[in-house]
C-alpha cells in the first residue's frame, strides 16, 4: 500500500520513519483525525477583497448519526482578478504529523452545492501558493468524500517535495466564477488508513429520473427514455403526463439491459412511446421518479438551431457586438491584430476580425476553415428552407441568407492569413500570456502570428478546401465574392502541391497528419480544375485511409461531399465514395446497438471534445442519409441528438439555455467576464483522458469516475470549454432539422 503513495521527490528519511512505524511497530492511531467539529473549532474563513466566506459549527444529522458540522457559505464577486473564497485550518502544532506517512489520503463527510478544491499546504508550496490540490462536487446528500494522496498534484509552479509529515495546512476552496454561491456542509474530517476506507466504490453522480431529450421529440420520430436498471425493471409500468397533470399514455419498460458499466458504470434500460402521438410538453413518472419535462412537436428544434448557429455572431472579433438575446455588448477589440514574428524581425500583420475561438480570444485557421465548412454544407443542403432564416445578426434582413452572412465574417478574417506565396499562418493570439476574465476590448496583451507557424500542409489544404467550397456556394449570390476565394484556393493548392506533407508542429491545435485536409482540397480542386490527375490523387488517399469520425484535425468529410456532390462525377467513383459512408455508418451503428443511452463513442473516444465526436458522427449519418434516403441514418442521428440534448448517463442537456439540467457555468470568456450564459453554447463533454486535463478533470478521473461521467460543470477547460468547431459541429445536426414553415 505504501509504495503507491508516490507524489513529488521521496527522500531517505520517508523510508527510515516507515520502517520504524511499519516493521517496529511503533503503536498508532487507525488514523488521523483533524476535527470532528465536537470541540474547538478550527477552522478559519479566507477570501479575497469583495467575496463573501463564512464558517460556523452547527447541528446536523449524518448518516453517521446526530451532531455538530462545519458549515461554509460563499459567494464570489467580481473586483478581484482571481476572486476565491474558502476556509482553512492550521496543522502546524500537531505531534501526530508524522503519522501521515501511513495514510492513504484525506476523508470526511459532505453535504451542500457547488463543486470545490481541498489544497494541502507544504513548505515547499507556500511561496507560489501551488499547494498539493484535488477537486469535488458536494453531494447534495450526506455521503463520504475520500481523496488518495495519489490523486493530488500541483496545477502550476515549481515542483514541491510530496512530505506529507510536513502538511502546514489543510484548505478548502469554491471553484467557480463570479457571481457563483453556495455551501458545504462538513464531518469527521480525517486522514485515513487504506483498511479505513469507508468507499470502496467510486463515487460519481447517478440519476434514478427518466433520462429524456429535455428540449423534446419530433412527433415521427422514435420516442424513448432511458432508466437505470436500480430504478426499474424491465415491464415496470411508466405513466406520461401533459402540462395539465393529466396522464395521457401509459406503458411498459421494454428489454433488453444494456450492460453500459464500462461507459458509464450503469445498466440501463429503455422505455418506448413512440406509439404516443400527442403534441405539447409532458413528463414521464415511473416507480415514483419523474423525468425532466420535455415537448413533441414540429419545429422543436428551430430557436436551438438559431442559438446554436448565433455563438459565432457573439464570438466576433474586431467588431462592437451588440447582442440583444443574451445581453452582451462591448465595443470592437483587437483592432490592432497582430504583430508578425519573421525569424527575430518584427513587423506587422492586419488580421483583424473572425471569431473569438474557444475560451479565450485565440483565432485559428484550420478551427476557422472547419467550421465555415458546416455553415456552408448545411446552406447546400437546406438552401429552402435557411434563405429567409432569421438569425438576429446585424446583417438579417439583407439580400443574403443570415448563414452565408457569417460564413462570410469568417472567410473574410481567413483573407488575411494567406502570405503572398500561398502558404496560411496558423493563428492569431497572445501566446504564452493569455487574459482570463478581461472583457474582449480590455485585453492588455499584444497579439502574434509566427512566420513559422504557415510552414504547414495542414493550414494551405484546409484553407484550399474551404475557399473551394466557398467559391462554389456563393458564386449566385455575389460573383465578386466567389471570384476571390477561387484565386485564394488556387494559391493555396500550388502552396500544398509545393510542400505537400507538412505537418503543424504548434502547441495549438497541432497536426501531424495533413493527408486529412489534402483530401479535403484534392476533392474541392477537382470540382474547381476537372483535373483528371486530381481524380487518381483523390480515389488514391481515399481507398489508403479510412474514413473517420470529423473534427478540426480530420476534415476529410468535406472531400467526400465534394466529389459525390459534382455533377461530372463519374458513377464508379460516387459508388466508391458512397460505400466509404455506409461502411462508417455501419461500424457507427454497431457501437450505438450496444449502448442504453444510444452513444456512438467507444471508451477511448470519451475524450477532449466528446460531444463534437458524437455530434460529428450524427453529421455523418445525415450526409449518408442525403446520399441514399436510407432512413435508418436519419434515425441514428437523432438518436445522437437525444443523447446530447439529455439522454445520458449525467441527465445533462449540454446546450446551454435549453432543458431543465443544462451547461450553467461554462469554461468560456463570455460567462467569466458578463456571467452569462450563452443560449446555444456546447461544451466539450465528459473526458475519462488525463493528457493535458486541468487538476478539477484530473481528479476525477483518478478517483474512478467511468469516462461518460468525468464532466465537471465548472471551471475545467478540459471538459467544459467550447470552441467555434463544437459549435459548428452541432449548428449542422440542428440546422439540418430546421423547419421554415413553422
Amino acid at each position: 500500500m505504501f509504495d503507491t503513495i508516490i507524489i513529488g521527490g521521496l527522500d531517505l528519511k520517508y523510508f527510515i520513519i516507515r520502517f520504524l512505524l511499519v516493521f517496529l511497530c511503533i503503536p498508532v492511531f487507525s488514523l488521523v483525525m483533524i476535527d470532528d467539529f465536537e470541540g474547538i473549532d478550527n477552522w478559519v474563513a479566507i477570501k479575497d477583497s469583495r467575496s463573501l466566506s463564512s464558517f460556523a459549527v452547527t447541528a446536523v444529522k449524518t448518516g453517521e448519526g446526530e451532531g455538530k458540522a462545519g458549515l461554509f457559505k460563499w459567494t464570489l464577486k467580481k473586483g478581484d482578478k482571481y476572486p476565491f473564497a474558502g476556509i482553512i485550518c492550521s496543522l502546524r502544532t500537531r505531534k501526530d504529523r508524522y503519522e501521515l506517512l501511513r495514510c492513504e489520503g484525506i476523508r470526511f463527510l459532505a453535504r451542500g452545492t457547488g463543486s470545490y478544491t481541498v489544497s494541502l499546504v507544504l513548505p515547499g508550496t507556500e511561496k507560489e501558493y501551488n499547494h498539493y490540490q484535488c477537486f469535488f462536487q458536494a453531494p447534495s446528500e450526506w455521503n463520504w468524500i475520500e481523496l488518495p494522496f495519489a490523486s493530488f498534484s500541483q496545477p502550476w509552479g515549481t515542483k514541491a517535495a510530496w512530505e506529507p509529515e510536513k502538511i502546514n495546512a489543510l484548505q478548502v476552496l469554491a471553484t467557480g466564477s463570479a457571481g457563483q454561491s453556495g455551501e458545504l456542509c462538513l464531518d469527521e474530517v480525517s486522514f485515513y488508513l487504506e483498511k479505513e476506507r469507508k468507499n470502496r466504490e467510486p463515487l460519481f453522480f447517478t440519476s434514478r429520473k427518466p433520462g429524456v431529450n429535455q428540449v423534446g421529440y419530433l412527433p415521427s420520430a422514435e420516442k424513448y427514455f432511458t432508466i437505470i436498471s436500480d430504478a426499474a425493471g424491465k415491464d415496470d409500468p411508466f405513466v406520461i403526463t401533459d402540462s395539465k397533470r393529466k396522464k395521457v399514455f401509459t406503458g411498459k419498460v421494454s428489454g433488453p439491459l444494456y450492460d453500459d458499466t464500462e461507459l458509464s458504470g450503469e445498466k440501463v434500460y429503455r422505455g418506448d412511446f413512440s406509439a404516443f402521438t400527442g403534441t405539447g410538453f409532458f413528463t414521464i413518472t415511473i416507480n415514483g421518479e419523474t423525468s425532466f419535462p420535455f415537448e413533441i412537436g414540429e419545429g422543436i428544434y428551430n430557436l436551438l438551431f438559431r442559438d446554436v448557429f448565433r455563438f459565432f455572431y457573439v464570438s466576433r472579433c474586431g467588431t462592437a457586438v451588440d447582442d440583444k438575446v443574451n445581453g452582451i455588448q462591448h465595443p470592437a477589440c483587437h483592432t490592432k491584430d497582430a504583430a508578425l514574428v519573421i525569424e527575430g524581425k518584427k513587423g506587422r500583420l492586419k488580421t483583424t476580425g473572425g471569431w473569438h475561438n474557444a475560451g479565450d480570444y485565440g483565432k485559428w485557421t484550420n478551427e476557422a476553415a472547419y467550421s465555415i465548412a458546416w455553415m456552408l454544407w448545411l446552406y447546400e443542403l437546406k438552401k429552402t428552407d435557411l434563405a429567409k432564416f432569421n438569425a438576429q445578426i446585424p446583417e438579417s434582413g439583407d439580400t443574403v441568407p443570415d448563414i452565408l452572412d457569417e460564413a462570410r465574417f469568417g472567410l473574410q478574417w481567413l483573407f488575411t492569413m494567406q502570405g503572398d506565396d500561398g502558404a496560411v499562418y496558423h493563428k492569431v493570439d497572445t501566446e504564452p500570456d493569455f487574459p482570463w476574465g478581461l472583457a474582449p476590448e480590455k485585453d492588455p496583451y499584444e497579439r502574434f502570428v509566427r512566420d513559422g507557424d504557415r510552414l504547414s500542409t495542414v493550414n494551405a489544404a484546409a484553407y484550399c478546401g474551404v475557399m473551394g467550397l466557398a467559391a462554389r456556394v456563393y458564386r449566385d449570390v455575389d460573383a465578386g465574392f466567389a471570384g476571390l476565394c477561387v484565386r485564394k484556393a488556387r494559391s493555396a493548392w500550388q502552396w500544398v502541391k509545393d510542400h505537400p506533407d507538412m505537418d503543424q508542429k504548434n502547441s495549438y491545435y497541432p497536426d501531424t497528419q495533413p493527408w486529412n485536409e489534402v483530401l479535403w482540397a484534392t476533392g474541392e480542386m477537382l470540382r474547381l480544375t476537372d483535373d483528371g490527375n486530381l481524380r487518381t490523387r483523390f480515389l488514391g488517399l481515399m481507398n489508403t485511409h479510412a474514413l473517420t469520425t470529423p473534427y478540426w484535425g480530420d476534415p476529410q468529410i468535406f472531400g467526400y461531399m465534394a466529389v459525390w456532390s459534382n455533377p461530372e462525377t463519374d458513377l464508379k467513383l460516387k459508388s466508391a465514395v458512397r460505400q466509404k459512408m455506409e461502411k462508417y455508418c455501419s461500424e457507427k451503428m454497431a457501437v450505438m446497438a450496444g449502448s442504453g443511452y444510444g452513444t456512438p463513442l467507444n471508451k477511448n473516444e470519451y475524450i477532449w471534445g466528446s460531444n463534437i465526436n458524437a455530434a460529428a458522427t450524427a453529421n455523418v449519418f445525415l450526409l449518408a442519409y442525403h446520399m441514399t434516403g436510407k432512413q435508418v441514418y436519419r434515425e441514428h442521428a437523432l438518436v445522437i441528438l437525444n443523447y446530447l440534448l439529455g439522454i445520458n448517463a449525467l441527465d445533462k442537456c449540454f446546450v446551454a439555455g435549453y432543458g431543465t439540467n443544462s451547461v450553467e457555468h461554462p469554461y468560456h470568456w463570455a460567462y467569466k467576464v458578463y456571467g452569462k450564459v450563452l443560449k446555444g453554447f456546447m461544451p466539450g463533454g465528459p473526458n475519462g483522458n488525463t493528457h493535458l486535463a486541468d487538476p478539477f478533470l484530473t481528479a476525477i478521473v483518478k478517483q474512478g469516475t467511468p469516462p461518460a461521467k468525468c464532466y465537471i460543470d465548472g471551471e475545467s477547460y478540459a471538459c467544459n470549454e467550447g470552441s467555434t468547431d463544437e459549435n459548428a459541429t452541432m449548428m449542422f445536426l440542428t440546422g439540418f432539422f430546421y423547419n421554415e414553415n413553422l
